[in-house]
């Protein structure tokens, strides 16, 4: 048992160390990675500053003047690297902060292996050690990186200790540096990996916020956040347009072929979108809607994003995506994908800009052969007009706007009337006279229409008992009375 748990506990290592050092993963985290090492690329002179002065001070004790005067120019150096880091904006441009950080360090590091070899070929080698030690906790990078990189300088070490030292100071700076080395790569493990799994998971919390789970497209929270970036840094208003898909006839398909098929459709529909669209936004929504922010009117992505995901329903149920009305012979399922587009331009929020693809995108009817759709000033004018109804219903029935009128039905074979059909219309003091279809349907849509309903209801009870003290009598000249 105990033997059991040794091997357990070995190849547990041995795995922990091989994800360590070959850790590709780290990479997905590389903006936080950045942002932390232009922290350290912004003090690393002033830290190594006394170290150079310490190996400074004990070359001139030991009179090894080329050494010293290299050593001189090595503390130039920093100090120069320090003001720049310290005055100006330069590292906050630096676009790979990781890269230049091994840059810099590699004059220090190559001036300090020549003074103390090549110039100062008599004493044991301290400074190149000190830096040696301290590079894993000073780079933040994937952990394999930074070993090479220790590795390639401290071959580079023993080459010229090897060729400049006699044997006995060259085997106690050899010794040295093998246990610096060592040192260093245990530090690599220990604090190196704390931190890169500290930084992976506040990478996967922040991803967890931004993306949406099931499809691992950005959310629309976060897509608005990066659109206003994607727009300005690019420059891209008035050329940028914003596609709204959506698909229509869902709720069928969940119920014909399964809630499964229905998330395995919407996973299927962002990898396409990932495909078609790999330099643009994408995002889903939530449901089954998805909004796109292109850099230019890219119809012909549109066409191939159709064609593919009509391929995935032939593969699937053997039957074409778009069902139609007008052509039930195409053997399709009952269920289209609409989309809706709106140009980007800068006097419009984006949040406005989706709202009108969405406009644009639901104003395609279910039996229309189109499947994509602009947002215009016609779509404007309806949009206009469906948001002054729905904000102003309720001050239309309280202040009797909506008015009742009585259209007789006469009885074609007696000529007599029968009956009266109430019909309801809107007598708006900014719009005018409202023609039916310009707010009925807008209400039924809505779950707003029971407010005419019951308006006009009690409109035609107020009339009943109007006419009934008037003493009017409610027959038609038949058998029966006529109905509202």
């Amino acid at each position: 048992m105990e033997r059991e748990r040794t091997n357990w506990d070995m190849a547990k290592i041995g795995t922990d160390i091989k994800d360590l050092f070959f850790a590709e993963d780290v990479k997905d985290e590389k903006v936080i990675i950045d942002g932390k090492n232009k922290t350290t690329l912004r003090y690393f002179p002033w830290l190594f500053l006394p170290i150079a002065l310490f190996n400074m001070v004990s070359q001139a004790v030991s009179q090894a003047g080329d050494a010293f005067w290299l050593s001189c120019l090595i503390i130039i150096y920093l100090i120069v690297l320090g003001l720049i880091g310290s005055m100006t904006d330069v590292i906050k441009r630096c676009q790979n902060a990781t890269r230049a950080l091994y840059l810099i360090e590699a004059p220090a590091l190559l001036a300090s292996i020549l003074t103390g070899t090549v110039l100062d070929h008599h004493n044991v080698t301290m400074t190149f050690m000190v830096f040696l030690l301290a590079m894993p906790i000073l780079i933040l990078d994937i952990p394999w990186h930074v070993v090479l990189y220790q590795g390639f300088w401290s071959i580079v070490f023993i080459i010229f200790a090897k060729i400049f030292k006699n044997s006995e100071i060259f085997y106690v700076d050899l010794i040295h540096c093998v246990i610096c080395y060592l040192c260093a790569n245990l530090s690599t493990l220990i604090v190196l990996r704390s931190r890169l799994e500290s930084i992976s998971n506040y990478s996967k919390l922040l991803i967890a916020n931004q993306t949406d789970e099931m499809t691992g497209l950005y959310n629309d929270t976060y897509f608005f956040y990066e659109a206003e970036k994607f727009l300005s840094q690019e420059h891209l208003y008035g050329q940028a347009y914003l596609f709204h898909y959506d698909f229509r006839g869902m709720r069928y398909f969940n119920k014909n072929c399964g809630f499964e098929d229905g998330d395995a459709l919407l996973v299927e529909f962002a990898k396409c979108l990932k495909k078609v669209y790999p330099n643009d936004l994408v995002s889903r929504f939530g449901e089954d809607h998805f909004a796109v922010l292109c850099r230019n009117k890219d119809l012909e992505s549109h066409r191939r994003l159709r064609a593919m995901m009509d391929q995935y329903f032939m593969d699937h149920y053997g039957k074409h995506l778009c069902y139609n009305e007008k052509n039930k012979n195409a053997q399709g399922l009952r269920i289209q994908l609409h989309c809706g587009v709106c140009k980007v331009t800068e006097d419009l929020d984006i949040m406005t800009i989706c709202d009108h693809a969405r406009i644009a995108c639901h104003h395609i009817k279910e039996d229309s052969v189109d499947e994509i759709r602009e947002y215009d000033h016609e779509l404007s004018d309806q949009a206009d007009t469906e948001s002054y109804v729905l904000n102003n219903i309720d001050k239309a029935v309280e202040n009797h706007y909506l008015k009742v009128y009585y259209q007789p039905v006469v009885r074609a074979m007696t000529g007599k009337l029968c009956s009266q059909e109430a019909l309801s219309r809107w007598d708006d003091p900014e719009l005018g006279f409202l023609a039916p279809y310009r707010f009925i349907p807008i209400l039924e849509e809505h779950k707003q229409i029971y407010k005419v309903d019951l308006y006009a209801i009690e409109q035609v009870l107020k009339d009943f008992q109007t006419k009934e003290e008037a003493g009017i009598q409610f027959n038609t000249g038949i058998d029966q009375p006529f109905s509202l």
